[in-house]
């Protein structure tokens, strides 16, 4: 991990001079700091001198990123085929923006099994509206139907 010091590629060439002239990490680490103010770690040092070193450190950053990316990122619902994670579909291309009307077709697409439009209502709490009867009535807080305007406050 980087500390933040920026060092001048002299400072690397000096480095990587002493190595080969057969001074060890540590004390090129501490010539370097006597020279230069603030000495270096000898992991740095190594990185600077040995290639394959660098190129193992590279690998293993790379794969460390790599998991910390999937464990972020991994949908945590489990498996596409589970219930859980057709519910949470449902719901996200909602708040997306998508009418409720749509997204029966697009889970079938999506998916590759019907998915019939009592179930996206159900999924998102769709209610019958108390006026014209319709099924364009959202359960929440202020309930209202999108045909007839039919509206009504909740109680918490």
């Amino acid at each position: 991990m980087s500390t933040g010091v920026r060092w001048p590629g002299s400072v690397v060439a000096e480095a990587r001079r002493l190595a080969e002239g057969g001074w060890t990490t540590g004390q090129i680490a501490r010539l370097i700091g006597n020279r230069h103010g603030k000495q270096p770690s000898r992991n740095t040092v190594l990185r600077w001198v040995d290639p394959a070193h660098t190129a193992k450190e590279n690998q293993r950053r790379c794969e460390s990123n790599r998991i910390e990316w999937a464990e972020r990122w991994t949908f945590t619902l489990g498996s596409a085929k589970s219930p859980e994670y057709r519910q949470a579909f449902i719901r996200r291309l909602r708040t997306e923006g998508v009418p409720a009307s749509s997204i029966a077709k697009v889970c079938t697409v999506v998916f590759a099994t019907p998915v019939k439009q009592s179930e996206v209502l159900a999924t998102l709490d769709f209610k019958a509206c108390r006026e014209c009867g319709c099924r364009a009535y959202l359960a929440g807080r202020v309930r209202q139907c999108s045909r007839c305007l039919y509206r009504e406050q909740v109680a918490a």
